[in-house]
């Protein structure tokens, strides 16, 4: 997994907020955001350590578990 780390310039978001947002690929778009599909693994890890949050509610999470 890789984690980027940018400066955006969108007005959308709260600035003087400490919190960690995880942002969906297409955050530029004004609607149907898409979060890629290892989010839910970050989240689930990091919840507990930082202060994170979604951009918006994910509309639908799939989480894959191997069989054996």
């Amino acid at each position: 997994m890789e984690i980027t780390v940018k400066e955006i310039d969108a007005p959308q978001f709260d600035y003087s907020s400490e919190d960690v947002v995880i942002l969906p690929h297409n955050y530029q778009s004004d609607e149907g955001y898409e979060y890629h599909s290892t989010t839910i693994s970050f989240y689930k890890y990091s919840r507990d350590k930082l202060d994170i949050k979604y951009f918006t509610e994910p509309e639908m999470l799939v989480e894959q578990r191997s069989g054996d």
